[in-house]
């Protein structure tokens, strides 16, 4: 748990959103009265306004191509949220969602965020716990998987200076690869008591793949980068891996409000569980 109350500031920083005219008015219909949980029903309901495809969408943007239990899951969730907008949100909008939910968690604070059309407030219900899972992740050839289980950090940082990537979580041999200070990368999570963090970079198949393993002090949070794609994977063959992993799972209600006169206003409990290549298993927590 110390990894996670270390990265809660960044997270608040990175969240932090300006008073715009919806969240003053979202404020002031959340300070009239407190929000209604939804029915049972909700996911169902929800899908049936927006027609079948629009949570499936959602449910792919989130969790990946091929993960049919997590699409199907994230559809109702996405569709839940997207109901005050009357469309799906779109990938700048979710991604938003996720990280204010992330720091509401962290904190125990709400947290607020403008969306692309509208916006909304996360309130904590549960707060950040790691949930141990076996994941399935993408290596590339010649890094191995580690022996003890990851923990999760799934977050863009940089290295205070020029670091060498090693094949196993232990001191870089000479030649290796090497990342430079101040460039954005993205870390998966940490292993051998945090001394040690496993870096991943895109790969065009696999999504983000682990490239190796990096000495974990000096390390500060960043925004992700304009284009991630740019961050290319290690060359060579690409594994897929089974390794045990401790997530971080939240829970948090969320209320959606879109923009204008005739604004739409939403409530639903969402659970959330980021996963250590970035994505995010995303289901209904309403009862």
């Amino acid at each position: 748990m110390a990894m996670l109350a270390a990265v809660a500031t960044d997270v608040r920083a990175q969240t932090a959103e300006a008073e715009t005219p919806c969240l003053q008015a979202l404020r002031a219909e959340q300070a009239k009265a407190p929000p209604k949980k939804k029915k049972s029903n909700t996911g169902k309901a929800v899908l049936g306004l927006l027609g079948g495809g629009a949570g499936t969408l959602i449910g792919k943007a989130v969790c990946g191509k091929g993960n049919t239990g997590c699409i199907v899951a994230a559809a109702a969730a996405g569709g839940s949220l997207g109901v005050a907008l009357g469309k799906k949100l779109d990938e700048k909008s979710e991604k938003k969602l996720t990280e204010a939910s992330y720091a509401a968690a962290l904190s125990g604070q709400p947290a607020a965020v403008s969306l692309t059309n509208g916006c909304a407030i996360a309130d904590t219900v549960t707060p950040v716990e790691l949930e141990d899972r076996e994941v399935v992740l993408a290596f590339a050839g010649g890094v191995a998987r580690p022996t003890e289980t990851l923990t999760t950090i799934a977050k863009w940082q940089a290295p205070g200076g020029t670091v060498a990537m090693s094949a196993t979580p232990a001191p870089a041999k000479k030649g290796g690869a090497t990342l430079p200070a101040g460039k954005p990368a993205f870390v998966m999570g940490s292993v051998a008591d945090g001394r040690y963090l496993l870096v991943g970079r895109e790969d065009a198949e696999n999504g983000k793949a682990a490239a190796g393993y990096v000495p974990a002090k000096g390390w500060t949070a960043m925004e992700e980068p304009e284009n991630p794609a740019a961050q290319t994977a290690a060359a060579g063959q690409v594994n897929t891996v089974t390794l045990k992993a401790a997530v971080p799972c939240w829970v948090t209600r969320t209320t959606l409000r879109s923009e204008g006169q005739k604004a739409q206003q939403d409530t639903t409990d969402i659970r959330y569980c980021r996963l250590p290549d970035g994505n995010t298993e995303t289901v209904l927590a309403s009862s």
